[in-house]
């Protein structure tokens, strides 16, 4: 019944989207030629692009403009990376269920989400890393690999999220003005609400913007006709930004709350494919449901200062920024007839995650041997704090587990400082090749909480949460070189540390130590790649650009659990829970290439890569090498696009191909299985009049998976969505 009714409702909605997408169509017959700026001619229209600056610093870097955010109307941010090349998403669609995986690093500390500058992570067992309401944001910048002096460990990239400011919403001549918008998608019947109010004082140089979205969902529906249960969501956020420019001085500061509280799955992640037909009743079916039902409160607050001086000095650019996060999940197991096991946070748990962080840099220009040189220098403190507590009644009359009080010896509470020092130097030469060495050193110091429950806190063992130290340097070169006006060839090469987490030093068990043996893990990264760029190609004022890149990352002394034929890497009599082993490897290649013109719009975006271990997680000595399953399979990204440019009309369609992955080796350790490859389709529709009486108004409408595919995405162990009506209105006041 329930599969009749979708079907039936897809009908509706398709009544409705499809004469939208042929009346602008029909209005091609009348559109009138127009010409672009010169400064427009160098904008590609709403995709994911690439640096529009084109120096060394930026020539790598995909960029997620504000035109694209809306036109996706995403409902989390991994949703959003994952149309770019080497980019996946990892995980289900309930929105905390989503984690970003990167040319194969797939770990929370493999990726890092800057938010305003403020660092967001969470680290859970199959959880979410990043809850970020899209709407606030204004730009996604992704810069692949970890090739920056600036950045601490990210072997596979970093994630910087821009929120929207006052001067990107009001209109031309305005002081203050108002937001709103309605979103509505038909697979679970979606509903987001944003509104937000600004304004800003040229006069004072003071500007602040005030913003509010709620979004909520049923359960979605799945493309093999199930729900994908315990994923309905009520999500509220909030976020604001205010600024001060005052002759040399500039003052930010922005805030973001996000919240939830609501039935979930212990593993976000998980499918838990519970089955109407398996239970005899609707109650035994709500039943089942309940018994694998957490209670989930979720909090997630970051507050982000940042202070540039600027003077009449090329030797002063001085910023300042310090920062402060905090992700805080309560869960409880509302079922009264069963016992959970303290490994699966017992029947109520705590984690709270912290962060605190600055950062000083200044840039200096200066001539140095008749070059341009550009000398950026840094400090940087991190301090990570994380508590954990969980209450496991079960043991309420054992004196060695507290009595039901203590931490998960698999979730272990504690704190993680590091200090950090970099600098890089960037040298402009005549030819137009720019050549920028960088070095850090970075000087980490963690130490455990003690586990409250005697029985994982056992010194004979070898469970020791004192306080463990790593420091190393990470060189880092880039370079660029324009072979001619249209072609750049850039290269990178990086040779980082990531020290070991606080889970990975304090994780123990009844007879597992502490791991404070561990060393450094390293990535020796390489990348080469091509950009071009022309323009009046295939018509007046049209742009192409590509860019097509090789890269390796050879991973030495990586962290991994711990299994007995491993155990001589290992040099004490102890057991610990994590060891290093003897490395792996990931390697690809992407091409891209982005079209824009007067009217026409087009993208392809490829990539392919593979990687394996020496040996495999069970036998570093194996004969056999075990392949790493995080390595995406080869994906095609394809699109097409019309433009109006007098009736602010743009259409097109948008096509994901990916191939089958057959490069697995089943462990125990694998997290992912073979899969099928598949193809979706999505058109989309925008309406954005550029003046007139409707000037400020907004309408946007898509559909995704629009011939229904049953597919499963490499990455997740459930089915993905099926087909997806979306559309939003929107106005400026």
């Amino acid at each position: 019944m329930l599969r009749v009714t979708r079907r039936n409702r897809d009908k509706a909605l398709c009544a409705l989207f499809l004469p939208l997408l042929f009346a602008s169509f029909s209005l091609t017959t009348n559109a009138k030629e127009t010409t672009k700026t010169k400064e427009e001619e160098n904008l590609l229209d709403p995709i994911i692009v690439i640096g529009s600056s084109e120096t060394v610093e930026t020539i790598a870097t995909s960029e997620v403009d504000e035109e694209l955010l809306q036109r996706l109307q995403a409902t989390t941010v991994p949703e959003i990376l994952h149309g770019i090349p080497g980019t996946d998403l990892a995980g289900t669609a309930r929105a905390q269920g989503q984690s970003v995986n990167i040319w194969g690093f797939a770990d929370q500390e493999d990726v890092k989400f800057l938010l305003d500058g403020a660092q967001k992570e969470f680290e859970k067992y199959r959880q979410g890393t990043v809850f970020i309401e899209p709407e606030l944001l204004k730009t996604i910048s992704v810069e692949k690999g970890s090739y920056s002096a600036e950045t601490f460990g990210s072997f596979g990239g970093t994630v910087k999220m821009t929120t929207k400011s006052a001067s990107d919403m009001l209109k031309p001549g305005q002081s203050i003005g108002l937001f709103s918008k309605l979103g509505f998608a038909s697979n679970g019947n979606e509903f987001a609400k944003t509104i937000a109010a600004y304004g800003r004082s040229e006069k004072y140089g003071a500007e602040l913007i005030v913003s509010a979205t709620h979004r909520k969902n049923e359960n979605y529906d799945l493309s093999d006709g199930h729900e994908l249960i315990l994923s309905a969501i009520s999500q509220p956020t909030g976020f604001f930004k205010g600024s001060l420019e005052r002759g040399d001085h500039f003052f930010e500061l922005s805030g973001a709350a996000y919240y939830s509280n609501d039935l979930q799955p212990w593993a976000a992640k998980g499918t838990y494919r519970v089955l109407g037909k398996t239970y005899p009743d609707r109650q035994s079916y709500e039943d089942a449901i309940a018994r694998i039902s957490t209670k989930r409160e979720l909090k997630d607050r970051s507050l982000a200062f940042k202070y540039e001086f600027d003077p009449d000095s090329e030797l002063v650019n001085t910023t300042f920024e310090a920062n402060y996060s905090n992700t805080n999940q309560h869960d409880y197991r509302p079922y009264k007839d069963r016992e959970y096991s303290l490994l699966l946070g017992g029947k109520e748990s705590w984690l709270d995650y912290i962060n605190y962080k600055a950062s000083l840099k200044n840039s200096a220009l200066f001539d140095f041997l008749g070059i341009d040189a550009k000398l950026t220098t840094g400090l940087q403190f991190s301090h990570h704090l994380r508590d954990v507590m969980v209450y496991a009644p079960k043991y309420k009359d054992k004196d060695d587990y507290n009595y039901g009080n203590l931490q998960s010896p698999t979730q272990p509470g504690g704190k993680q400082t590091v200090y950090s020092t970099w600098s890089d130097l960037t040298l402009n030469f005549e030819n137009g090749l720019e050549f920028r060495p960088g070095l850090r050193f970075d000087y980490i110091v963690s130490e455990g909480d003690p586990n409250l429950g005697s029985r994982y806190n056992n010194p004979s063992v070898g469970h020791d949460y004192g306080r463990v130290e790593h420091s190393g340097f990470s060189p880092s070169v880039n370079a660029m070189f324009p072979l001619t006006d249209n072609l750049r060839i850039f290269g990178d090469w990086a040779y980082k540390l990531r020290a070991p987490l606080i889970d990975e030093l304090y994780d123990v068990g009844t007879s597992r130590a502490t791991s404070d043996q561990l060393n450094i893990e390293r990535v020796h990264s390489k990348r080469i790649g091509i950009t071009t760029s022309h323009s009046d190609v295939l018509q007046s004022n049209d742009t192409i650009k590509t860019r097509i890149s090789v890269y390796r990352n050879d991973i030495s002394d990586n962290i991994h659990r711990l299994y007995s034929r491993n155990k001589h890497l290992v040099p004490s009599d102890d057991y610990p829970t994590y060891a290093n082993l003897k490395g792996y490897y990931t390697q690809g290649i992407e091409a891209e290439l982005y079209y824009d013109s007067d009217n026409f719009i087009g993208s392809l975006a490829f990539s392919a890569g593979e990687g394996e271990f020496n040996g495999t997680l069970y036998n570093v000595n194996a004969d056999t090498d075990q392949y790493v399953s995080e390595v995406a399979p080869t994906k095609l990204i394809a699109s097409l696009g019309y433009k109006i440019p007098e009736h602010g009309i743009t259409f097109g369609w948008k096509g994901s191909f990916y191939s089958e992955q057959d490069r697995i080796t089943r462990f125990q350790d694998n997290k992912y299985y073979a899969s099928k490859g598949y193809s979706l389709h999505d058109v989309f529709l925008s309406w954005i009049p550029p003046e007139g009486r409707f000037e400020g108004f907004e309408a946007r409408a898509s559909i995704e998976n629009i011939l229904d595919r049953k597919y499963i995405n490499h990455f997740s162990d459930t089915y993905g969505k099926s087909r997806n009506y979306k559309a939003s209105l929107s106005y400026k006041f």
